[in-house]
């Protein structure tokens, strides 16, 4: 057995989740809002840790991965490009939710709206402020540092804005 495939499960059961995440994807879901989680790890290890987590139901089987996509991993945006396709969805009301720099440029390949989460453990100095820096730079629209501010991180979009489609998934 691999090493990854022997220490995610295990993980799963110890790692806290981040906070107000739970609250946040209760909320996107009264809202009718439809939730996708888009992982460079196999399908089936992100939807093993969703369900150790409880979380699961917020996502059903919305869970993509390499191994969905021919194998591509982020930076490249297939797995942002299937999601939005199979969900009907489109790039201009799409909103992604990073924490690598890889999947901020992945996200924005998908010309999604890409909201950055800097991780409390990164700190409040200098180290916070240069891993900031780099979600920027990699093409964040916006950083945020707790789950409560998701919210006031989406962009107003006009009710009669024009929809864009994702590019086509080429596999």
């Amino acid at each position: 057995m691999r090493r990854g495939k022997a220490k995610y499960p295990s993980a799963a059961r110890t790692l806290p989740l981040n906070p107000h995440v739970p609250e946040t994807l209760e909320e996107m879901k009264q809202a009718g809002d439809l939730i996708s989680l888009c992982s460079s790890n196999p399908s089936q290890r992100s939807k093993t840790c969703l369900k150790t987590a409880r979380l699961s139901a917020y996502f059903n089987e919305r869970v993509y991965g390499p191994d969905m996509v021919a194998g591509r991993k982020k930076p490249d945006p297939a797995s942002y490009i299937l999601a939005m396709n199979e969900n009907g969805s489109n790039a201009t009301n799409t909103v992604v939710v990073e924490d690598s720099e890889p999947g901020i440029v992945a996200g924005k390949k998908a010309h999604a709206f890409v909201v950055a989460y800097l991780d409390p453990r990164f700190g409040t100095g200098a180290v916070a402020e240069a891993k900031k820096r780099s979600f920027r730079a990699a093409g964040a629209d916006m950083v945020i540092r707790d789950f409560k501010d998701f919210k006031a991180a989406l962009p107003r979009q006009k009710p009669d804005a024009p929809r864009s489609r994702p590019p086509k998934p080429r596999f």
